[in-house]
């Protein structure tokens, strides 16, 4: 190859390569240990997806908000992910999902001195159980009408709600539960969590269909994934949160 052509060769390399590196924006609540306002610490999903577009040359400014700002400045293809979302039928209109790089364990909770444990949908009949509004839970747990869902804003919330006596149950991921018992002046004897899960719900990134990045970023996303699960780096970070 002559001088000329070889330096133009690597010039149009570099453009190609800065072109494809791209600077993601991403929106989530907090959920710790999830997501959470710690630079050193920001969260299992915070550095799992970062970690995963990194692998591909990218990077990631994450900021937290509310849930429903989150929805929708992704939605509007304002912001470009959602670092932690679940699956549904109607989501799925709106976003599109990567691969599942996580799964989270729903348990029903209660108070200690109650007798309860779950044994399928037909133990939950007449009960009343916590849920907050806009979180994709399971569709027969959505549909069901064997008990009464009372909606609140967040898991303290409904934890307190559970204290008071004005729910039996509460439904939420063990992990952020826990972590929410621990860190909001709870009495952790005072809590029973299910033995048996009530479902499992994958959780991914998401990126809205207007976005005209997402098929790219989501295709990014899922090779990166693959890439630190293979070098070691998915397994520490999951470690580091347990």
């Amino acid at each position: 190859m002559k001088k000329g052509c070889r330096w133009w060769w690597v010039l149009c390399c570099m453009v190609v390569g800065s072109a494809q590196a791209q600077t993601i924006t991403g929106r989530q609540d907090v959920v710790p240990p999830f997501t959470q306002k710690n630079k050193v610490n920001p969260g299992l999903s915070v550095e799992i997806t970062r970690a995963a577009f990194e692998s591909q040359g990218h990077s990631l400014k994450v900021r937290l908000v509310d849930w429903p700002e989150a929805m929708k400045l992704v939605k509007d293809a304002e912001v470009d992910i959602l670092l932690g979302a679940w699956y549904t039928p109607d989501r799925s209109v709106l976003f599109k999902f990567s691969k599942h790089y996580y799964l989270n364990r729903m348990k029903l909770i209660h108070l200690k001195g109650t007798k309860f444990e779950y044994n399928g949908f037909t133990s939950l009949q007449d009960k009343k159980i916590a849920v907050i509004e806009d979180y994709g839970y399971s569709e027969e747990f959505s549909s069901s009408t064997l008990f009464t869902r009372v909606v609140g804003r967040d898991l303290t919330e409904n934890l307190k709600k559970l204290q008071r006596g004005e729910v039996d149950l509460v439904i939420a991921d063990e992990q952020v539960a826990q972590h929410k018992i621990r860190n909001n002046n709870f009495k952790a004897s005072n809590f029973v969590f299910s033995k048996k899960n009530i479902f499992v719900n994958p959780l991914h990134i998401c990126i809205s269909y207007r976005n005209k990045k997402h098929k790219i970023l989501i295709r990014d996303f899922n090779r990166g994934l693959k890439a630190i699960k293979a070098d070691g780096t998915y397994a520490k970070i999951i470690e580091k949160y347990q």
